[in-house]
């Protein structure tokens, strides 16, 4: 009876030990093509065994004088490729509401910043391609702005490089001279150690502990 016990035991400490080391990669498509925009995000876990992915349509509906984000948002989780759930469902957010998340968010940034340097530093961000398209009717403005959107894009990919683990990029934009366009797509993903979340997870317990005084 011992025997099964202490066999149990080492199978979940075998079991945990993969988890650890195991990566969670999480793929980000953005779209912006026409009047096509599309945020799809696919994470993958265990080597694919479980995936769950969203896709974010964005349309901005004005009102009035009240700008308001629409967002439907349709998720499905799979494992071992059967889907297992899938989920539609439609959200309103208004000015007020964007801006008093924003300052939450804000407040817990601030107050985890330590938690965020940790976790920054071991963010790889692989096979990063960023591709745009735009132009104006006047050839002069085209070219400025394409100069301004290479400054900008540049200025993206040095601050990626700072913070995260970034060795795999391509960025490239093309000039649509006497058309007016903007189109844009983004396709990048990001791999975490499961081991660095459980960590992560462990310093936000203490910083809450010692800011309640414990």
């Amino acid at each position: 009876m011992l025997a099964y016990v202490y066999f149990i035991i080492i199978v979940i400490m075998l079991f945990l030990a993969v988890i650890t080391f195991t990566n969670i990669n999480i793929r980000i498509q953005f779209l912006k093509k026409n009047e096509r925009k599309e945020i799809v995000v696919d994470i993958k876990l265990l080597y694919g065994l479980l995936k769950y992915r969203i896709e974010i349509p964005l349309v901005e509906l004005i009102s009035g004088d009240r700008l308001y984000s629409f967002i439907e948002l349709n998720s499905k989780l799979e494992v071992a490729n059967s889907d297992v759930v899938k989920k539609p469902s439609e959200s309103f957010f208004n000015y007020n509401e964007m801006k008093l998340i924003y300052n939450k968010a804000k407040k817990i940034y601030e107050k985890y910043i330590v938690v965020k340097k940790y976790i920054f530093k071991r963010i790889k961000i692989v096979n990063f391609n960023w591709e745009t398209e735009l132009g104006t009717d006047d050839a002069a403005i085209t070219g400025f702005a394409t100069g301004l959107a290479w400054v900008f894009k540049a200025n993206a990919i040095n601050y990626l490089k700072r913070n995260f683990f970034l060795n795999d990029f391509n960025i490239n934009i093309t000039p649509a001279y006497g058309i007016e366009k903007l189109d844009t797509s983004l396709d990048c993903i990001i791999k975490l150690k499961i081991g660095y979340i459980i960590i992560v997870g462990f310093k936000i317990i203490i910083i809450t502990l010692k800011n309640r005084g414990w």
